[in-house]
Protein backbone atom coordinates (compact mmCIF):
# COMPACT_ATOMS: atom_id res chain seq x y z
CA UNK A 1 0.00 0.00 0.00
CA UNK A 2 1.03 3.80 -0.26
CA UNK A 3 2.48 5.18 2.78
CA UNK A 4 0.42 8.02 4.40
CA UNK A 5 1.13 7.86 7.79
CA UNK A 6 4.39 8.29 10.07
CA UNK A 7 2.55 5.56 11.96
CA UNK A 8 4.29 2.67 9.52
CA UNK A 9 7.91 2.19 11.21
CA UNK A 10 10.36 2.34 8.61
CA UNK A 11 11.14 -0.94 8.91
CA UNK A 12 8.02 -1.88 7.14
CA UNK A 13 8.53 0.36 4.31
CA UNK A 14 9.94 0.33 0.76
CA UNK A 15 10.84 2.60 -1.42
CA UNK A 16 9.63 1.76 -5.10
CA UNK A 17 9.85 3.05 -8.46
CA UNK A 18 5.95 3.01 -9.71
CA UNK A 19 5.53 2.11 -13.57
CA UNK A 20 1.70 2.92 -14.29
CA UNK A 21 1.17 1.58 -18.04
CA UNK A 22 -2.07 2.66 -19.79
CA UNK A 23 -3.87 0.69 -22.71
CA UNK A 24 -7.06 2.46 -23.91
CA UNK A 25 -8.39 1.13 -27.31
CA UNK A 26 -12.33 0.32 -29.05
CA UNK A 27 -13.24 -3.17 -30.05
CA UNK A 28 -16.37 -3.26 -31.72
CA UNK A 29 -19.67 -1.29 -30.13
CA UNK A 30 -17.40 -0.71 -27.18
CA UNK A 31 -14.18 0.73 -25.46
CA UNK A 32 -11.52 -1.53 -23.05
CA UNK A 33 -9.33 0.46 -20.83
CA UNK A 34 -6.39 -1.16 -19.26
CA UNK A 35 -4.58 -0.22 -16.15
CA UNK A 36 -0.95 -2.16 -15.19
CA UNK A 37 1.08 -0.20 -12.09
CA UNK A 38 4.62 -1.70 -11.48
CA UNK A 39 5.69 -1.45 -7.90
CA UNK A 40 9.78 -2.39 -8.44
CA UNK A 41 11.96 -2.07 -5.60
CA UNK A 42 14.69 0.68 -5.38
CA UNK A 43 16.89 -1.27 -2.88
CA UNK A 44 17.50 -4.54 -2.63
CA UNK A 45 14.07 -6.81 -1.10
CA UNK A 46 13.20 -10.26 -0.46
CA UNK A 47 16.78 -11.03 -1.28
CA UNK A 48 16.84 -10.06 -5.03
CA UNK A 49 19.01 -6.96 -6.41
CA UNK A 50 17.07 -3.66 -7.05
CA UNK A 51 14.47 -3.13 -9.29
CA UNK A 52 12.87 -6.37 -8.97
CA UNK A 53 9.52 -6.06 -8.24
CA UNK A 54 7.25 -6.24 -5.28
CA UNK A 55 3.49 -5.62 -6.16
CA UNK A 56 2.15 -5.97 -9.64
CA UNK A 57 -1.80 -4.58 -10.42
CA UNK A 58 -3.58 -5.09 -13.57
CA UNK A 59 -7.34 -4.40 -14.38
CA UNK A 60 -9.28 -4.01 -17.17
CA UNK A 61 -12.97 -2.55 -17.62
CA UNK A 62 -15.09 -2.99 -20.78
CA UNK A 63 -19.03 -3.08 -20.59
CA UNK A 64 -19.10 -6.74 -20.02
CA UNK A 65 -17.56 -6.09 -16.75
CA UNK A 66 -14.50 -5.76 -14.61
CA UNK A 67 -11.33 -7.77 -13.93
CA UNK A 68 -8.38 -7.07 -11.21
CA UNK A 69 -5.15 -9.00 -10.82
CA UNK A 70 -2.76 -8.76 -8.03
CA UNK A 71 0.51 -10.75 -8.09
CA UNK A 72 2.97 -10.66 -4.48
CA UNK A 73 6.50 -12.04 -4.90
CA UNK A 74 7.91 -13.26 -2.44
CA UNK A 75 11.08 -15.31 -1.75
CA UNK A 76 10.19 -18.51 -3.24
CA UNK A 77 6.65 -18.58 -4.71
CA UNK A 78 4.51 -15.55 -6.39
CA UNK A 79 0.99 -14.93 -4.52
CA UNK A 80 -1.71 -14.65 -6.88
CA UNK A 81 -5.02 -12.71 -6.35
CA UNK A 82 -7.61 -12.76 -9.17
CA UNK A 83 -10.80 -11.22 -9.30
CA UNK A 84 -13.19 -11.57 -12.60
CA UNK A 85 -16.63 -11.21 -13.67
CA UNK A 86 -16.35 -14.55 -15.68
CA UNK A 87 -18.28 -17.57 -14.47
CA UNK A 88 -14.76 -19.87 -15.57
CA UNK A 89 -12.20 -17.62 -13.31
CA UNK A 90 -14.42 -15.57 -10.94
CA UNK A 91 -12.51 -15.17 -7.28
CA UNK A 92 -8.96 -17.03 -6.71
CA UNK A 93 -6.14 -16.82 -4.58
CA UNK A 94 -3.14 -19.55 -5.50
CA UNK A 95 0.89 -19.57 -5.30
CA UNK A 96 3.11 -20.00 -8.13
CA UNK A 97 6.35 -21.07 -7.47
CA UNK A 98 9.60 -19.13 -8.32
CA UNK A 99 11.90 -20.55 -10.75
CA UNK A 100 15.68 -19.87 -11.10
CA UNK A 101 16.52 -16.85 -13.39
CA UNK A 102 12.78 -15.29 -12.50
CA UNK A 103 11.69 -12.26 -14.28
CA UNK A 104 8.59 -10.10 -15.09
CA UNK A 105 7.63 -9.16 -18.25
CA UNK A 106 6.22 -6.00 -16.63
CA UNK A 107 8.99 -4.87 -14.70
CA UNK A 108 11.06 -5.18 -18.20
CA UNK A 109 10.58 -1.35 -18.64
CA UNK A 110 12.08 -0.35 -15.73
CA UNK A 111 14.77 -3.04 -15.41
CA UNK A 112 16.22 -2.39 -18.43
CA UNK A 113 16.66 1.34 -17.61
CA UNK A 114 19.61 -0.15 -15.59
CA UNK A 115 19.40 2.74 -12.96
CA UNK A 116 21.81 1.56 -10.08
CA UNK A 117 24.53 0.15 -13.14
CA UNK A 118 24.56 -2.16 -16.30
CA UNK A 119 22.56 -5.67 -15.95
CA UNK A 120 23.83 -7.12 -18.80
CA UNK A 121 26.90 -6.40 -20.91
CA UNK A 122 26.35 -4.98 -24.84
CA UNK A 123 26.05 -8.40 -27.01
CA UNK A 124 24.81 -10.48 -23.57
CA UNK A 125 21.88 -12.81 -23.76
CA UNK A 126 20.15 -14.01 -20.80
CA UNK A 127 18.01 -17.36 -20.65
CA UNK A 128 14.62 -16.46 -18.38
CA UNK A 129 11.57 -18.17 -17.11
CA UNK A 130 9.43 -14.92 -17.78
CA UNK A 131 5.94 -14.35 -16.56
CA UNK A 132 4.40 -12.63 -19.22
CA UNK A 133 2.41 -9.54 -19.06
CA UNK A 134 -1.00 -9.33 -17.34
CA UNK A 135 -2.19 -7.94 -20.49
CA UNK A 136 -0.27 -10.77 -22.68
CA UNK A 137 -1.80 -13.31 -20.57
CA UNK A 138 -5.58 -12.30 -20.37
CA UNK A 139 -5.56 -11.49 -24.15
CA UNK A 140 -4.25 -14.61 -24.90
CA UNK A 141 -6.44 -16.11 -22.54
CA UNK A 142 -3.74 -18.11 -20.73
CA UNK A 143 -3.20 -19.27 -17.35
CA UNK A 144 -0.63 -17.32 -15.21
CA UNK A 145 2.64 -18.90 -15.67
CA UNK A 146 6.16 -18.22 -15.83
CA UNK A 147 7.53 -19.07 -19.57
CA UNK A 148 11.17 -19.80 -20.92
CA UNK A 149 12.30 -16.95 -22.74
CA UNK A 150 15.60 -14.68 -23.17
CA UNK A 151 16.34 -11.00 -23.56
CA UNK A 152 19.53 -9.72 -25.63
CA UNK A 153 21.04 -5.96 -25.22
CA UNK A 154 22.58 -4.29 -28.36
CA UNK A 155 23.94 -1.54 -29.76
CA UNK A 156 20.99 0.63 -31.25
CA UNK A 157 20.55 3.63 -33.54
CA UNK A 158 20.09 6.88 -32.52
CA UNK A 159 16.42 7.70 -32.18
CA UNK A 160 14.91 10.71 -33.64
CA UNK A 161 13.63 13.03 -31.38
CA UNK A 162 11.89 16.79 -31.23
CA UNK A 163 14.95 17.85 -29.26
CA UNK A 164 17.89 16.27 -31.32
CA UNK A 165 18.86 12.43 -31.97
CA UNK A 166 19.50 9.95 -29.05
CA UNK A 167 21.96 7.29 -29.05
CA UNK A 168 20.81 4.55 -27.76
CA UNK A 169 20.53 0.74 -26.58
CA UNK A 170 18.18 -2.00 -28.42
CA UNK A 171 16.80 -4.28 -26.10
CA UNK A 172 14.95 -7.36 -27.19
CA UNK A 173 13.41 -9.95 -25.15
CA UNK A 174 10.97 -13.20 -26.43
CA UNK A 175 8.21 -14.71 -24.60
CA UNK A 176 6.25 -17.47 -26.19
CA UNK A 177 5.58 -16.68 -29.88
CA UNK A 178 6.17 -13.15 -29.18
CA UNK A 179 8.96 -10.45 -29.63
CA UNK A 180 9.42 -7.33 -28.09
CA UNK A 181 11.88 -5.15 -28.57
CA UNK A 182 13.13 -1.63 -26.61
CA UNK A 183 15.03 1.25 -27.53
CA UNK A 184 16.31 2.73 -24.10
CA UNK A 185 18.63 6.11 -24.27
CA UNK A 186 22.32 5.91 -23.26
CA UNK A 187 22.22 8.96 -21.21
CA UNK A 188 20.97 9.13 -17.96
CA UNK A 189 18.36 8.06 -16.61
CA UNK A 190 18.00 6.34 -19.59
CA UNK A 191 14.30 6.76 -20.98
CA UNK A 192 12.54 4.40 -23.21
CA UNK A 193 12.34 5.90 -26.40
CA UNK A 194 10.46 3.71 -28.14
CA UNK A 195 9.10 0.39 -28.68
CA UNK A 196 7.65 -2.28 -31.09
CA UNK A 197 6.32 -5.57 -30.92
CA UNK A 198 6.13 -8.68 -32.83
CA UNK A 199 2.29 -8.30 -32.58
CA UNK A 200 2.35 -5.36 -34.72
CA UNK A 201 1.71 -2.74 -32.15
CA UNK A 202 4.80 0.17 -31.93
CA UNK A 203 5.08 3.36 -29.52
CA UNK A 204 7.30 6.19 -29.58
CA UNK A 205 8.54 9.27 -27.04
CA UNK A 206 6.75 12.52 -28.01
CA UNK A 207 7.23 14.37 -24.34
CA UNK A 208 8.68 13.83 -20.99
CA UNK A 209 7.81 15.91 -18.38
CA UNK A 210 8.82 15.68 -14.93
CA UNK A 211 5.52 16.68 -12.62
CA UNK A 212 3.78 15.98 -9.35
CA UNK A 213 0.80 14.89 -11.70
CA UNK A 214 -1.19 13.41 -8.29
CA UNK A 215 -1.46 17.28 -7.40
CA UNK A 216 -2.60 18.27 -11.02
CA UNK A 217 -6.33 17.04 -11.23
CA UNK A 218 -8.05 19.97 -12.03
CA UNK A 219 -9.62 22.04 -14.92
CA UNK A 220 -6.91 24.71 -14.48
CA UNK A 221 -4.29 21.85 -15.15
CA UNK A 222 -5.75 20.92 -18.70
CA UNK A 223 -3.16 23.00 -20.18
CA UNK A 224 -0.34 20.29 -19.59
CA UNK A 225 -1.82 17.66 -21.52
CA UNK A 226 -1.37 19.77 -24.17
CA UNK A 227 2.24 20.18 -23.45
CA UNK A 228 2.38 16.34 -23.48
CA UNK A 229 1.12 16.00 -26.31
CA UNK A 230 -3.00 14.44 -24.81
CA UNK A 231 -6.18 14.73 -26.40
CA UNK A 232 -8.18 16.86 -24.31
Amino acid sequence: IKVESDAIPPADRAPVLKLNHVVKFPTGIYDYSLLTSTFSSIESELGRPPFEPLKISFSAQEWCGHVYQMLLPQRDQVELTLHSYFQSEGDQKRSIKLPANAAFEDNFPIWIRELKGEVLAVGQRRSLQILPSAWASRSGHQRVEFQPGSIIKAEGEAVKLSEGNAPSWRWTWQVGNRTETYWVEKAYPHRILKWQSSDGSAGELIKTLRLPYWQLHGNDDLPYRAQLGLPK
